[in-house]
């Protein structure tokens, strides 16, 4: 059986939220590129947001669902190229460090395939499995979830069982993840947390160390 470790991606592998920071880049973007109707799209959308109209989850959902029906050349490529310049290179190190010592990396995150599957694609020898939020069917895809919380653990704990490799460390900023961070495993390791975050995994009696 080989070791694993799973490794979480905002906040950890890299230094934001990435979907916040992609549709900050998105309002951009139909700006510089005067895409009127993706513009009107995204200013409802936030607009219902910040007045908790709907949630984060489905504010994610429509925007998903709205960029894989409409092709929108080149939204991807300056995005991407911004994003790489918040990757934590502590992290990145540490990583390359247990790929050498043959340790498989499986990046499990809520952020959007949409993007995600393109930016491992910088990092081909690192990253073994990739497990990340589906672009959804439809605005009613009731199958549709994000990977977060009790979901997120549920489909990496299967996977890893499926694909017969033993949970050895688990790297995350964030209490979202206290559902995985209460799996059995070698070793939690947590990435510059919040003083919140180190309170409720202390409440929760979870064993860690911070890098």
């Amino acid at each position: 059986m080989k070791k694993a470790i799973v490794v979480d991606f905002d906040g950890t592998f890299v230094k934001v939220n990435s979907f916040e920071l992609f549709a900050k880049y998105l309002v951009f973007f139909s700006i510089s590129h005067i895409n009127f109707r993706l513009f009107a799209f995204l200013f409802l959308e936030l607009l219902k947001r910040k007045f908790r109209l709907e949630s984060h989850e489905e504010l994610k959902k429509h925007i998903l669902f709205y960029l894989k029906n409409n092709c929108i050349d080149n939204v991807l490529s300056t995005f991407l190229i911004c994003l790489k310049s918040y990757v934590n290179d502590d992290v990145l190190n540490r990583l390359r460090k247990w790929k050498q010592e043959e340790y498989i990396i499986v990046l499990s995150s809520a952020a959007p395939e949409y993007y995600l599957k393109y930016f491992i694609q910088q990092y081909p020898d690192l990253f073994d499995y990739t497990l990340s939020t589906p672009t959804p069917k439809s605005n009613q895809d009731l199958s549709w979830n994000e990977n977060i919380r009790e979901i997120k653990c549920k489909r990496t704990v299967t996977f890893l069982q499926i694909n017969n490799l033993e949970f050895t460390f688990f790297l995350t900023d964030h209490y979202d993840d206290i559902p995985l961070l209460k799996v059995h495993k070698s070793k939690n390791i947590l990435i510059s947390p919040s003083n919140y975050t180190i309170e409720k995994l202390t409440k929760n009696n979870v064993k860690f160390e911070i890098l």
